[in-house]
């Protein structure tokens, strides 16, 4: 019979300092609070603790390198042999300091304790295999080659391997089976709004008459945001009021200065009141969540649109369809690069008869996905004896 053991006390590694909410999209932060209010005694480790400034001048280095060979290696100071020993010194420091601790979290898969007896869980999106065979769709290169292994070899020797997403999961047993990796039926919108959230009803009938389109998105997501502002010129054709709020980048990183009915606020911090104030503000009175970058449109940002009663439109992949579906009844997906579809998509949510059931229905599809659910279903996995 399988014995449960009560996790009081963690060791949480992580790229970064967990307490700052900036980390990760607020991942670590909101997990390390949430186990926090749990009553668990959480000791962070930043992994790149005594290794900030060697990482940052390799990084320069390795970036001038591949520029001047034109490689699109994924390779940094970070994967390298000797960071990696670095970082298992401080690994092995940390489970000395802290011998008592029930669980090693580490928030990637590039690391478990080998230093004692401690087990390790490795919580994360997806892996590098993932990132290069199947979001870059290419043969990794020698070096990402070895990293590879060595993720897999780390994936193999962790008691628990936990993915934010069941389409990653299955890639990622089917890459390294022996990792047994794990998603817990759900994920997370990591709302920081420290106030109540709004009335569905009243929110609603706010958003339909305000004619705002959101993006939220930092550069890696420019192509997107850039065949929006293509679209909104369409869309303000139809709907002359219409407005275009942009979070994560600024109006010079666009080149949108001085098109009318373009905002663009730069990166807003959940953890600074006023940035937050404005960031909520915005996810209140939005009409449509958009980002049509292909591959990957800001997961976290789209969800948290939707616990805020937004449609969405954005583009159909695979971690997205394989949680919500093909056929969504909260918005549209955008198949095509085309400006004048997106426009027509973006219309097609704005203007529709249904347009306060597709408000509820993105609403319902993640009001469970709570941090302190999802803690739970972690610490229930990880107090079993594996």
């Amino acid at each position: 019979m399988s014995t449960k053991r009560k996790i009081e006390e963690v060791i949480f590694f992580t790229y970064g300092d967990s307490s700052d909410a900036s980390t990760w999209s607020n991942v670590p932060y909101l997990f390390t609070r949430t186990l926090e209010k749990k009553g668990v005694t959480v000791r962070r480790v930043n992994l790149y603790e005594g290794l900030t400034r060697l990482t940052k001048i390799a990084d320069k280095i390795i970036r001038a390198e591949k520029k001047v060979l034109r490689s699109r290696s994924t390779f940094r100071f970070q994967m390298s042999r000797i960071f990696i020993a670095l970082a298992y010194r401080n690994i092995k420091r940390a489970v000395k300091t802290f011998p008592n601790a029930d669980l090693c979290i580490f928030a990637c898969y590039d690391f478990y304790n080998k230093f004692s007896s401690i087990p390790t869980l490795l919580f994360g999106d997806w892996t590098l295999e993932i990132l290069v065979r199947d979001r870059m769709r290419r043969e990794p290169d020698s070096p990402e080659t070895r990293y590879i292994r060595h993720q897999n070899e780390v994936m193999t020797k962790a008691e628990h391997v936990v993915t934010l997403f069941p389409y990653s999961q299955r890639l990622m047993l089917g890459y390294c089976p022996e990792s047994d990796a794990r998603h817990m039926g759900m994920n997370v919108v990591n709302d920081m709004n420290p106030k109540p959230h709004p009335a569905a009803d009243t929110l609603i009938e706010g958003k339909r008459a305000a004619q705002k389109i959101l993006f939220i998105g930092n550069a890696k997501y420019i192509d997107g945001a850039r065949r929006l502002v293509e679209a909104f010129r369409l869309i303000r054709r139809e709907l002359p009021g219409a407005s275009l709020d942009i979070i994560g980048m600024t109006g010079h990183e666009l080149a949108v200065e001085g098109i009318e009915g373009v905002r663009c606020h730069g990166y807003l911090r959940k953890d600074v009141p006023a940035e937050a104030e404005k960031y909520y503000s915005l996810l209140s009175q939005a009409s449509v969540f958009v980002n049509p970058t292909r591959g990957w449109a800001g997961y976290s940002s789209t969800i948290e649109a939707m616990f805020y009663h937004i449609p969405v439109v954005v583009a159909p992949y695979d971690d997205f369809t394989a949680e919500f579906g093909k056929d969504i009844s909260f918005g549209a997906f955008q198949h095509s690069d085309s400006a004048e579809d997106l426009a027509k998509n973006i219309l097609s949510v704005m203007t529709s008869e249904n347009y306060a059931r597709m408000c509820r229905d993105a609403h319902n599809a993640v009001a469970g996905y709570t941090w302190d659910k999802y803690v739970d279903k972690i610490l229930a996995t990880v107090s079993l004896n594996p």
